[in-house]
């Protein structure tokens, strides 16, 4: 995967929540790039989150939905 022009470490994280509330996305961007520096060896500035926020009727699971 490349990214910026680069092939150095990166990563794409994609976190889909159902009622995600936009003022919880900092705190998750925060652990989640700390996640993949420590963990992974990616450094911050290579991590790129797409958050999304998504209704319960739009997920199914089981023959139903939430």
């Amino acid at each position: 995967m490349t990214f910026g022009g680069t092939e150095e470490p990166t990563a794409f994280i994609e976190c889909k929540s159902i009622g995600l509330k936009k003022d919880q996305t900092a705190g998750l961007s925060s652990l989640l790039c700390s996640f993949c520096k420590d963990e992974l060896n990616v450094p911050e500035n290579r991590v790129y989150i797409e958050f999304s926020s998504a209704e319960g009727v739009m997920w199914g699971w089981d023959g139903r939905t939430f």
